[in-house]
Formats: C-alpha cells, structure tokens, sequence
C-alpha cells in the first residue's frame, strides 16, 4: 500500500490486478493498451479514482471521495503518483522468483 498526503490526510493508494481491471473496463482498453493510460490526463484520473478507491477498499474505509476532489488530490500529487504507478505495475507484471514461489509452495504442504 502507498499513501499520498492531502489536506492533513495520508490517502492509501493501492496499483494490484483489481485496479487495473477496474481502469481498463471504465476506459474500455485490452490489456496491451494499457500504456496509454499515462499517455492521456483524462486516463490518468481514471486510473487515480480507482486506485484511491481499491486502496480504501482494502484498508477498510469507507470511501467518500468525489471524481471532482480526486482530481484535485492529483493534481498536488501527480509526480508522487506517477512514481507509485512506475513501481506498482511493473510489480503487477513481474512474475515472482522461482525460489519465491517454491518457498511458498514448500510452506503450504506444511
């Protein structure tokens, strides 16, 4: 989880599988045109809603956050969010080591 403050507020942000399902359905992209979602401000707003979003989700808050604040919070943090979104979703997109998910694997049949 991430977090960008905003207005005395620290706000989780959170890039995984569910918010890039989300931004793609709403933007009606395959997969591969993914990229495009930096390419354009509009895209980019998308993809913050809905990480805002499925980062309260997972902490358990309740979200209460208009399109049009989120978009104000962007805007004070556009180069932190781009930062978060370069790491997050190469993660996203990199499978684990081998040696990680053998370890898994090994703790499970524990």
């Amino acid at each position: 989880m991430n977090y960008l403050k905003y207005k005395e507020k620290e706000l989780p942000i959170k890039i995984d599988f569910g918010t890039i399902k989300n931004t793609s359905a709403k933007l009606n992209l395959k997969l591969s045109q993914f990229e495009l979602v930096l390419d354009n401000l509009d895209y980019t707003s998308v993809l913050f809603f809905e990480s805002l979003k499925r980062g309260f989700k997972l902490e358990g808050k309740v979200f209460d956050i208009s399109e049009a604040e989120a978009e104000e919070i962007l805007a004070e943090n556009y180069a932190d969010f781009l930062m978060i979104v370069s790491q997050e979703v190469l993660k996203v997109f990199t499978p684990k080591s081998k040696q990680q998910t053998e370890t898994t694997i090994e703790e499970k049949k524990r």
